[in-house]
């Protein structure tokens, strides 16, 4: 089979566009107080479910949490944090740190006697990361967090999951330029990678 010159272009350009926003993709927790757009976060979040997921079970669910909604989310985060044991006035200030949430959760479809939970895990988090790096490409910054009462009870009872559970909150912004992103390693496949 030939390739034609068109596709070898389109499809060199959309390697390299693809390997542009993983590796420009990073943890920030530093956002603008500027608004994103609503549309901005439905078409990241129509290219997170295009995930994979054994027998097509879905079992991500996504809450968003924007403007005075994340009074809700403060209070979800104070009451678990307080249950906890934790300092509650920090875990109600982690809700308008970023000007958007988005509560990932994992509902594991157990009317199907082959899906095992581990690969409905998978799945969400596949469907997270689809999540991030789509909001990378639209220039959008954000940071997945999992702090206990993040994922907490009263947070599953705010955004109604009843038979799954929150894995995570992705706060989600535009990058702060004034303050200067944390030093990382290099990512490497050294020492992770083995072949056989």
């Amino acid at each position: 089979m030939s390739v034609t010159a068109e596709e070898a272009f389109t499809s060199t350009h959309l390697a390299r566009a693809f390997e542009q926003i993983v590796e420009k993709r990073r943890s920030v927790h530093f956002y603008l107080e500027r608004d994103v757009p609503r549309a901005a976060i439905e078409r990241a979040l129509e290219l997170a479910v295009h995930a994979p997921s054994h027998y097509h079970t879905r079992p991500w669910r996504f809450t968003v949490f924007a403007g005075s909604a994340r009074d809700e989310l403060a209070c979800a985060y104070e009451k678990a944090a307080t249950r906890i044991g934790w300092h509650a006035a920090p875990a109600r200030c982690r809700a308008y740190e970023a000007p958007v949430t988005v509560m990932i959760g994992c509902v594991p479809d157990n009317r199907h006697p082959r899906v095992r939970p581990l690969e409905e895990e998978f799945a969400t988090a596949a469907a997270t990361q689809n999540l991030m790096l789509a909001l990378t490409s639209m220039q959008l910054v954000s940071a997945l967090n999992s702090a206990p009462w993040q994922v907490s009870e009263e947070v599953e009872q705010l955004v109604g999951i009843g038979a799954g559970r929150v894995v995570g909150a992705l706060q989600v912004g535009y990058r702060d330029p004034d303050r200067e992103l944390l030093k990382r390693p290099r990512p490497t496949t050294a020492g992770v990678v083995h072949w056989r």
